[in-house]
């Protein structure tokens, strides 16, 4: 089976089977101590780096037992590839560039560890360290956010046109939301878009409805909020991806749902 590890507002909020947008292809476990209990594929964990810098690692997990994958971080959503060794409490992972990625697994009340048990990447939820590179050393505290199978033909999500136009579309659909450009943003919603107004959800017919009542559906503190979303290498739940533990999805158009507004967040246990 593959382990799945579903972000924690959706868990609290949905009552639907998660689907992930690639299927699970033949593979052996690995043997190797730092992923003992994963089956091949992918595993993500986000977070950021002091002072608020979105940033996502994504571990591959395959025929190399060393720790090894990539990282990103807002608003580039450049990947830096990263191998390094396994240390007693976490990873050492160095890029080609000088970076180098210091990850101590932390113990926490929820770990699935028991009292006096070795801490893993399998029973933890959190890690904490440092990351060094150009721009100097920063401080990090990443959570466990989802595990994935392989690619599939390559790609990352298993709908739309390229994987490059999904994200492009989200990544443009974000940035517009961060600058208050309404009339940007509306061009990268695939209408009608879910959201909540009057306390109650509703559907947004249109661009023209979009742009009437847009203060409201994402109100000034929408544009800090999406500034800590990383529209890439996405969670995938029924063949839409997802930012921010689910609070705006896409599908290959664009956004589909949105909830940055705090008043929409709570509300979101109800659809």
């Amino acid at each position: 089976m593959v382990r799945v590890l579903v972000p924690l507002s959706l868990l609290l909020t949905l009552t639907i089977e998660v689907s992930l947008c690639a299927q699970q292809e033949p593979g052996q476990v690995t043997t190797a101590q730092g992923y003992a209990g994963f089956q091949p594929g992918f595993i993500v964990l986000v977070g950021q780096a002091v002072p608020r810098i979105p940033l996502e690692l994504v571990l591959t997990v395959d025929g190399n037992p060393n720790p090894h994958g990539w990282y990103f971080t807002a608003p580039t959503f450049k990947d830096h590839l990263l191998e390094g060794q396994w240390t007693d409490d976490g990873m050492v992972l160095n890029g080609k560039n000088g970076e180098r990625l210091s990850l101590s697994y932390m113990r926490q009340q929820h770990s699935s560890a028991k009292p006096g048990e070795p801490l893993s990447l399998y029973v933890v939820t959190t890690l904490t360290g440092t990351l060094l590179s150009r721009s100097g050393e920063q401080q990090l505290i990443l959570q466990m956010d989802f595990t994935r199978p392989p690619r599939k033909n390559g790609r990352w999500y298993d709908f739309g046109p390229s994987d490059q136009e999904i994200e492009k579309n989200a990544q443009a659909f974000l940035r517009a939301v961060q600058q208050a450009d309404a009339r940007t943003a509306a061009l990268y919603v695939d209408f009608p878009l879910t959201t909540f107004l009057e306390n109650k959800a509703v559907k947004i017919s249109g661009a023209q409805e979009f742009l009437r009542l847009y203060n409201e559906i994402l109100p000034p503190g929408a544009s800090d909020r999406a500034k800590m979303a990383l529209p890439h290498d996405m969670f995938c739940r029924m063949g839409n991806a997802m930012v921010l533990n689910g609070e705006v999805s896409f599908s290959s158009k664009g956004a589909v749902s949105e909830w940055l507004s705090p008043k929409s967040a709570e509300n979101k246990k109800i659809f």
